[in-house]
């Protein structure tokens, strides 16, 4: 079913680089959803102001992959992570069988 492929990342960013981090991400977040792949990307900042959790979904899992390799994706995880961010958890989230 379209749409059942989310995911869930936590984001801490290193001191000093919050602003630098939200940028990178309103960037990715942006070309994200114009390209084919990302139906939804949603930043959002944590409660404590203490980093970040993005909640993106996906038709399905290959359409993840591909958005994976896309160049804004890669200048991200190649650049932008290791450059502004201290500590990141993923979740793959599946739906609950039959709904």
């Amino acid at each position: 079913m379209p749409g059942d492929h989310h995911v869930v990342v936590r984001l801490l960013p290193k001191d000093g680089h919050a602003s630098m981090l939200e940028a990178e991400l309103v960037a990715l977040a942006t070309a994200s959803v114009a390209s084919p792949y990302c139906l939804r990307f949603d930043v959002a900042i944590l409660t404590d102001g203490a980093g970040y959790l993005l909640h993106e979904a996906f038709v399905d899992a290959e359409a993840y992959a591909r958005h994976c390799e896309t160049a804004h994706a890669r200048r991200f995880l190649d650049k932008a992570l290791p450059e502004h961010v201290a500590d990141r958890v993923v979740e793959v989230l599946r739906p609950r069988n039959g709904t």
